[in-house]
């Protein structure tokens, strides 16, 4: 029986240009997607109007809090499964 010798192995980071190949690019875009979707803690909002960005997140010992939209708090209760 015939064998033949393994392909050569590609650097899955760089072409011979230098350039990023495709697997480190989606590497990147996914690590920065997930650090741009990560929440913003802050202090606990006062109120369901209290100043905060979307996506802004904070928390107590009896509640989650979630800015939804710019000023526009929701409050979650802490509850066992």
């Amino acid at each position: 029986m015939k064998t033949f010798p393994p392909p050569p192995i590609k650097s899955p980071s760089a072409d011979v240009r230098g350039n990023p190949t495709e697997p480190w690019v989606q590497w990147h875009q996914t690590v920065a997607e997930q650090l741009s979707n990560s929440p913003s803690y802050v202090a606990v909002p006062k109120s369901a109007t209290d100043s905060g960005t979307a996506g802004q997140a904070a928390y107590d010992d009896g509640y989650y809090y979630l800015c939804t939209a710019n000023n526009s708090w929701a409050r979650f209760k802490k509850e066992a499964w």
